[in-house]
């Protein structure tokens, strides 16, 4: 890739959920002080005035919308004064100060949470359960809600976000191309993605690499990027019927024949058909980058992309559109967000609870809907006709949308990630990415690295997982 400019780095599911579940959040202490909240002065007299603390990471943007969040909610009650707690540090920082804030007993009453530690910290009943708020009307996306073994939910993903297919529309009609279908009834087999990849994938010279000339070692543009995390890892071991863990979550199924061809058929975009930028030559371009250099002709990434997309539109002239993914046997996307929760410690369960509904309405985050940022978080949203209305006929959302990812959205995520039912999934993926990166590098095959894997991933699920699901 020795004309590829410097790649961005990538806006990946982690910093996603990250960035993305505090704009629904709200804060915890820190240096950076937020606005005071004051108590409200039209409480009903004689009613008793209540005071919840609201914990969340993010810029100082996230930080103003979240604070605007909380202003509505003190408005519609009068009697509950909310105090923004304000941690601009996700990650560790973050969780440190919510250990330290346990140990002390000053845990705020509701919170933006680390998705890894969600389900670690509802099997301690450290979360309120959720589930009689998330009912009618407001019942969730089932994909996006973290379920302890027992069935409580103790935390729902602000916004869903799938997995789809974006693409630079003038390099497909410059080449003469199709694009990437819209709908999944007429989606590309995994062989047609691969053989439009290759027409789309040019060397220095110009020629293409189902060119006899083409030179492999000095690319110019490639056809195709796919993350290598495990959202897009699972994505395709799932559409070639394989998985991580069997249906009930009980047993590893990683080196099953159909887990262990997804990850070869990934890594041979990179080490056999040189369509995929390579690990060793700098990596997973930013999806915007990509496009827009015209260094990557289509890319799967997350619905949380379209926002930056359609900024760099206006700004610089991207031309792009939204396509379903391709599939090798099954047609299957997959969906993620950062979880809201409410603290079993608050002295106001009901009202924390009522916060964090509020939080959790898509009715009262319209802008980051509309936007492009996120996708509802409510079923509803998805099939009645003035509240998809409201989501997506404006100009942030393409023609194509309503296909690629409301209609892909609601028949093609069918299962949900481990991380929202199996506790310490973390631990797990830590020790297989560095087996599935032996492959990505063309070091040893997939069939190698997960069987090298296997003995460690079954002692730790035996250990640290299994003990957790009864």
């Amino acid at each position: 890739m020795k004309t590829e400019q410097t790649p961005k780095r990538t806006l990946n599911r982690r910093k996603f959920l990250q960035l993305s579940s505090t704009a629904a959040g709200l804060a915890l202490l820190s240096a950076c002080a937020a606005p005071a909240a004051q108590p409200s002065e039209s409480a009903a007299p004689g009613q008793e005035q209540i005071l919840l603390r609201y914990s969340h990471w993010g810029n100082e943007d996230e930080k103003a919308s979240t604070w605007s969040t909380l202003q509505a909610f003190m408005e519609q009650n009068p009697n509950i004064t909310v105090e923004q707690m304000y941690i601009p540090e996700a990650g560790d920082p973050y969780l440190q100060k919510m250990n330290a804030m346990a140990a002390s007993n000053t845990l705020p009453d509701g919170a933006l949470f680390p998705d890894a530690h969600t389900l670690n910290w509802g099997l301690r009943d450290m979360f309120l359960d959720l589930s009689e708020i998330y009912t009618g009307e407001h019942e969730k996306v089932d994909a996006i809600q973290y379920r302890t073994p027992d069935g409580r939910i103790v935390g729902v993903s602000g916004a869903q976000e799938i997995q789809l297919i974006w693409y630079n529309k003038d390099l497909f009609d410059e080449e003469g191309i199709p694009y990437p279908p819209a709908s999944a009834e007429e989606a590309w087999s995994w062989d047609q993605s691969l053989e439009f990849a290759k027409q789309l994938t040019v060397d220095v010279n110009g020629n293409n690499a189902l060119s006899a000339a083409f030179d492999p070692t000095s690319l110019d543009r490639f056809g195709f990027q796919i993350g290598l995390s495990d959202m897009p890892v699972i994505t395709y071991m799932r559409s070639n019927g394989g998985d991580i863990f069997n249906e009930d979550w009980t047993g590893l199924t990683l080196d099953a024949p159909q887990s262990v061809e997804a990850i070869q058929m990934m890594a041979d975009l990179m080490n056999v058909h040189s369509v995929m930028p390579k690990l060793t030559a700098g990596g997973t371009m930013s999806t915007d980058s990509g496009l827009l250099s015209r260094k990557i002709a289509m890319a799967m990434d997350g619905q949380w992309v379209l926002e930056t997309l359609n900024r760099v539109r206006r700004e610089e002239g991207l031309n792009f559109g939204i396509g379903v993914l391709p599939y090798i046997q099954d047609k299957v996307t997959t969906a993620t967000g950062g979880p809201i929760i409410a603290f079993s410690a608050s002295q106001h369960p009901a009202e924390a609870m009522q916060l964090v509904s509020f939080i959790m309405d898509p009715a009262n985050t319209p802008d980051y809907i509309t936007g492009g940022l996120w996708m509802p978080n409510e079923k509803r949203w998805y099939h009645e006709p003035e509240l998809l209305s409201i989501w997506i006929d404006n100009e942030n959302h393409p023609p194509e949308y309503k296909s690629a990812v409301v209609d892909y959205s609601l028949d093609y995520v069918t299962r949900p990630l481990p991380i929202y039912r199996l506790p310490n999934w973390p631990g797990m993926w830590q020790i297989l990415n560095p087996a599935l990166e032996q492959v990505w590098l063309g070091e040893k095959t997939a069939e190698e690295a997960i069987a090298g894997v296997m003995p460690q991933a079954s002692a730790y699920f035996d250990a640290e997982i299994a003990p957790l699901m009864i």
